[in-house]
């Protein structure tokens, strides 16, 4: 491989699988993650594929990027990913979605989801903005189209596969291991991991979601122990503390659970 630095990219994990593995269903099955962040072509792809194998996995993630369709050249390199899957008589897991493209003839990247719709940082609950990987996703209308659209497609092309045995859309989901697998970011003025999607969108989200929970506010009011005047009013606890609240561990779990 013209990258020797792509092996370090390599990370080991587990993954259990009981329908796998019937002899023993508790043993896990040693698995690897394939990125196309880390490939610049399709013959990498493979490469790296045998590499996996040869260190003993038998079940792989694959990454792949947005909007892949619109790449000739990627969906064909993972056609051939799958196809050696099943040759290989390994299993895999389609995961995330959210990988770069392959460079193009100088070298550069480019991410169809960062770059055309998830344009804008999340908030976290003291009004700072989060980490660039952390995007406003909640309540995103553009966010839900592109899940279908992604949905749609990998149902059409790959959903027939017995190799395939698992498959998640959104870069906040993790099959193995996660570095940001959730909605949550560690901030350091609080010490803690806290909701990172405290935005317009998302409060628009969670007054419609008290609306179908709730239908009025003084049924809200009764539950959370608020006089709230109307429903378009509640705000988004910011904590199993919060003072706007008179059962804020209640309110802060219900929003928690319905952002998620």
């Amino acid at each position: 491989m013209e990258r020797a630095g792509l092996i370090l990219l390599l990370c080991i994990f587990w993954v259990a699988s009981s329908s796998l593995q019937a002899s023993n269903p508790e043993s896990p099955l040693p698995g690897f993650a394939i990125h196309f962040d880390s490939l610049s072509d399709g013959r990498e792809a493979l490469e790296l594929l045998r590499i996996v194998r040869g260190a003993g996995a038998q079940v792989v993630n694959i990454i792949p990027p947005a909007h892949i369709w619109e790449r000739p050249d990627e969906v064909a390199a993972l056609d051939g990913l799958l196809e050696e899957v099943a040759r290989y008589k390994m299993k895999c897991i389609l995961a995330r979605i959210d990988a770069s493209h392959f460079p193009n003839p100088d070298g550069q990247r480019m991410n169809s989801l960062y770059a055309s719709i998830l344009l804008e940082r999340g908030r976290l609950s003291d009004g700072n903005p989060t980490d660039d990987h952390f995007r406003t996703t909640v309540g995103r209308k553009e966010y839900e189209t592109w899940m279908e659209e992604e949905t749609r497609f990998y149902a059409r092309r790959y959903g027939s596969l017995p190799q395939i045995i698992g498959f998640t859309v959104g870069p906040f989901s993790e099959p193995f291991v996660s570095e940001r697998g959730s909605i949550l970011e560690f901030s350091p003025a609080s010490g803690r991991y806290e909701i990172a999607q405290y935005t317009s969108c998302c409060r628009l989200y969670w007054q419609t979601w008290l609306r179908s929970r709730f239908g009025t506010v003084e049924t809200l009011n009764r539950v959370y122990k608020t006089h709230f005047s109307a429903l378009n009013a509640i705000p988004m606890p910011s904590s199993e503390h919060d003072p706007h609240f008179g059962s804020p561990s209640l309110a802060f779990f219900d929003f928690a659970c319905a952002i998620n």
